[in-house]
């Protein structure tokens, strides 16, 4: 196992108690190692249901590239963006960190850092009224409010949505909190905004070890892939992801999946 296990966790977080969870109820209480307690069951997945093996299956290459990254770079940290709005990034943020947990056993952590228009909240099922942008603009240095959604992966919503970021994006603060999240996790993914329609993501880049491209087929430009690339820089691109292809647009693109 790589890195810390989550019971050994920085005490700069703190678990969330009591959160909604609208999709499945939550687990038996039964005696766990502090300080997290599982909250969901293990069976719960976001893949949807029409397709769901093949999904599994092609969220399973992903997450092997991320370890052999990690085996053969290092690589821990991984930021999930997308060109435009509504390319599917969230959900595929969402399930590389389940796969990664699940699938292999790995400690995950599960940042939404897209302040402005938050998602990752919705698509668990649980509240967001605390999180990143709390921390963040907290002036006593509060701890970072977490979710163990079950055994092996952790939540951090994004709090607060605040139409100006910018601050807590370049802080001194969140370089901390994703270094103690790095040391006490296998594997930290980070959900944020699309690249090339605000500097979120792009402020982001110093701060991870590869960044993962969502792709839209069929509605992104090639023009807007290359801008965003250009932002993330390829050397830390790790992989691409061509969301909602059939053959035809995989070739027209030339994207694979997943890209190392």
């Amino acid at each position: 196992m790589f890195g810390a296990r989550a019971s050994e966790i920085a005490p700069r977080f703190d678990i969330v108690k009591g959160a909604r969870v609208d999709a499945a109820p939550p687990a038996a209480a039964v005696p766990t190692p502090p300080p997290f307690a599982p909250t969901r069951a293990a069976s719960w997945s976001p893949v949807p249901a029409a397709g769901q093996t093949a999904a599994v299956e092609q969220y399973r290459r992903l997450a092997g590239a991320l370890i052999q990254g990690q085996v053969e770079h290092g690589i821990k940290v991984v930021m999930v963006t997308s060109s435009l709005a509504a390319e599917g990034k969230s959900l595929t943020a969402a399930n590389l960190a389940l796969t990664l947990s699940r699938s292999y056993q790995r400690e995950t952590l599960l940042i939404d850092a897209d302040q402005r228009a938050p998602s990752l909240h919705e698509i668990f099922h649980v509240d967001n009224t605390r999180g990143l942008s709390d921390c963040l603009s907290s002036p006593d240095g509060s701890r970072a409010a977490t979710l163990q959604l079950f055994s092996g992966l952790t939540l951090m919503t994004a709090g607060r949505p605040t139409s100006d970021p910018m601050g807590g994006l370049t802080s001194a603060r969140l370089q901390q909190l994703i270094a103690e999240a790095a040391a006490a996790f296998d594997f930290v993914i980070i959900d944020t905004p699309p690249v090339t329609l605000v500097p979120d993501a792009s402020l982001m880049v110093a701060l991870v070890d590869a960044a993962v491209l969502v792709i839209a087929a069929g509605s992104t430009q090639y023009e807007t892939i290359e801008r965003a690339v250009k932002t993330l820089g390829r050397d830390k691109i790790l992989g691409t992801v061509l969301n909602r292809a059939d053959r035809a647009s995989a070739a027209y693109y030339g994207y694979g999946y997943p890209r190392t």
